[in-house]
């Protein structure tokens, strides 16, 4: 029982929130070393199980997961948790997730305003994502970039006062992140599954299918969109250079050559399997954000990325085993 739950809210990828909120945390001048960074910690995750969760009962709820072949497992599909049961325990872990983030501005010493009024901006675009515009349009990835943004926004002003230069460049950084995420990564597992809007297939990305070999093609503009992403990793090197730390300089320009070999081995014309493209994706995800926590150790020293970026690999090593019995590859 507990494990579908856990795979409706898809626990599994709860660290890439846990770590873009602590980057944005850390930027602004928290603590790592005090317990009130393992609340924030704590809140990151449930948040991150909320909003997914959500999104899982908002995809359910209009009839997208039905007839998908690729989600006959998951639990609201397989009829073991009830459709009216999620929703009262989603939004009552909204009620009280937002409760609490509202106490983390009050506790905090930063910029009160600007805290709430990016968490009130997270929330709105947030339901705009979930609540219509995902699976409604090929520009899905707006609403949910730009809540992502002001999440991360909400938790760098919970202890600074303004917004300086770095957290400008990681900010823009984090747009380029998840649109990368949700209108190309997102977009690639559901290319076979043309009920929805996709812009990676409006983009000209299709499957040539001649007999049983089955070939994923990209398009100009697709691979066009991938070395902006590639391009956009310069961002948190430029942070880790006007910080003058050496180390921060030498590993994020190390991180933006594996991005670069991570992406190019994705948008290459290849045999179309799914779960490695999956895996890819993964990689992908888990590189990019490594680097944002790698740029900053100026501020916090490289302790907090190394324990954080374990955590995050073995946390979601253990919920891939523990929901979909893979390891890297979540089945979604």
């Amino acid at each position: 029982m507990i494990r579908d739950w856990l795979q409706l809210f898809r626990a599994h990828t709860a660290p890439a929130t846990i770590l873009i909120f602590e980057t944005f945390y850390l930027l602004g001048g928290g603590s790592f070393l005090s317990l009130q960074n393992l609340m924030i910690i704590l809140f990151a995750m449930l948040v991150h199980w909320a909003g997914f969760g959500h999104n899982s009962v908002s995809d359910f709820a209009r009839g997208f997961d039905f007839d998908d072949p690729y989600k006959k497992h998951f639990p609201l599909v397989r009829g073991v948790i009830n459709l009216n049961k999620a929703h009262i325990v989603i939004h009552t872990m909204y009620g009280v997730l937002t409760i609490w983030a509202i106490v983390n501005v009050f506790i905090h010493p930063g910029n009160k305003v600007y805290s709430l009024a990016a968490l009130a901006l997270w929330i709105i675009f947030g339901h705009a994502y979930n609540d219509g515009v995902d699976k409604a349009t090929r520009f899905n990835f707006v609403p949910i970039s730009i809540s992502y943004v002001f999440l991360c926004l909400h938790a760098y002003f919970l202890n600074a006062l303004y917004l300086t230069t770095e957290a400008l460049l990681m900010t823009i950084y984090t747009w380029f992140l998840i649109f990368f995420e949700i209108a190309y990564l997102g977009e690639l597992k559901e290319l076979e599954y043309t009920r929805e809007p996709n812009l990676l297939r409006s983009i000209g990305t299709h499957i040539d299918n001649k007999g049983v070999v089955r070939v994923i093609r990209f398009g100009t503009l697709a691979r066009l969109l991938a070395a902006i992403k590639v391009f956009s990793a310069i961002l948190p090197y430029i942070i880790a250079v006007i910080s003058g730390d050496s180390l921060a300089s030498t590993i994020s320009f190390i991180f933006i050559i594996l991005i670069f070999v991570a992406v190019d081995s994705i948008v290459r014309d290849q045999l179309y399997n799914r779960n490695k493209l999956l895996e890819k994706s993964a990689i992908i995800e888990i590189l990019s954000i490594f680097v944002m926590l790698f740029s900053i150790i100026a501020w916090t020293t490289i302790i907090p990325a190394i324990v954080l970026s374990v955590f995050a690999i073995v946390y979601f090593v253990a919920f891939n085993k523990l929901l979909w019995k893979t390891t890297i590859r979540p089945q979604v």
